[in-house]
């Protein structure tokens, strides 16, 4: 199954693979790094566009787009892998994007039982996610994100800036914050955080050239702490790797799935490739005409 799933994968278009995004029910914030004089800083204008998801219109449209583009590459794979262990709040996994609910928030349902409340974790956050920024340049930026927002004082200050729009907000909903950057700095940090997250467990994890082998996650648990899950008269530790490529597709399609938008039961075609061909264009002309598939 997984050998199809990923055969498919790699045939679906980048216009399949964002067919059915959307952005995440609550308030999306876009924030930029300001310089002057060589100095990078924060403030009031570096809010550059606000929107809540209920009060959006037409206009809005292509912003919350980029938006959900930006959070499909700034998201934890799950809470087990985010940034923000043991209390699992903050579900963003990206130096550039901040994403929590507003019941963490003073004032929200869940703000009172957190021992350690979700502003005094922002720094363990970011700490986290710097490790997988490399260029100085970029953590210096990231450094000025994580210091503008980084106490319960400066955050509620920034919320103070959209106030009308923060009281919105349900304790549900996601408030996430962005950093106006390329959507490929987004990617970069991304495709590094799901080279060490995707896989079940990085304890079998080898390199063949230079792709990643180790344990599936995909629909698959690790018995390592329930052995009576094991085999216990097995003369090998794991059935089987695969590689990080497949791991991404099996991720990626799981993700594409949970939209929606292609048939169930699915397809998939392993031994003919001009049949999974004619599948994908079938799929193509009809997200692109509006029907359901």
């Amino acid at each position: 199954m997984s050998q199809g799933i990923n055969n498919f994968m790699n045939g679906l278009s980048p216009e399949l693979r964002r067919a059915g995004l959307k952005p995440k029910e609550g308030l999306h914030v876009l924030l930029k790094v300001q310089e002057k004089d060589g100095v990078l800083f924060m403030d009031e204008k570096s809010v550059e566009r606000v929107c809540l998801t209920r009060k959006a219109t037409e206009f809005d449209a292509s912003f919350l787009q980029r938006c959900a583009e930006l959070a499909q590459v700034g998201w934890c794979v799950n809470t087990n892998k985010c940034f923000d262990l043991p209390a699992k709040g903050i579900h963003s996994c990206s130096p550039y994007c901040v994403a929590l609910k507003r019941e963490s928030l003073e004032g929200g349902g869940k703000y009172s039982k957190d021992k350690t409340k979700i502003y005094d974790r922002i720094n363990a956050y970011f700490a986290n996610a710097l490790a997988f920024v490399e260029e100085e340049g970029e953590k210096e930026r990231i450094s000025v994100f994580r210091n503008f927002i980084h106490s319960r004082e400066k955050l509620n200050a920034l919320f103070g800036y959209f106030q009308a729009d923060f009281d919105e907000v349900k304790d549900k909903e996601y408030i996430i914050l962005y950093l106006d950057e390329a959507i490929e700095k987004y990617r970069q940090i991304n495709e590094r955080y799901l080279s060490d997250k995707l896989f079940n467990t990085n304890e079998f994890n080898v390199m063949v050239g230079e792709e990643i082998y180790g344990t599936s996650d995909f629909l698959n648990g690790f018995p390592m702490k329930k052995p009576f899950l094991s085999h216990q008269s097995a003369a090998f530790d794991i059935a089987g790797r695969i590689s990080g490529k497949m791991a991404r597709n099996l991720h990626h399609f799981q993700e594409i799935m949970s939209r929606n938008i292609l048939p169930r039961p699915l397809p998939l075609f392993v031994y003919r490739e001009e049949l999974q061909t004619e599948e994908l264009a079938i799929f193509s002309k009809y997200l692109s005409e509006g029907k359901k598939i």
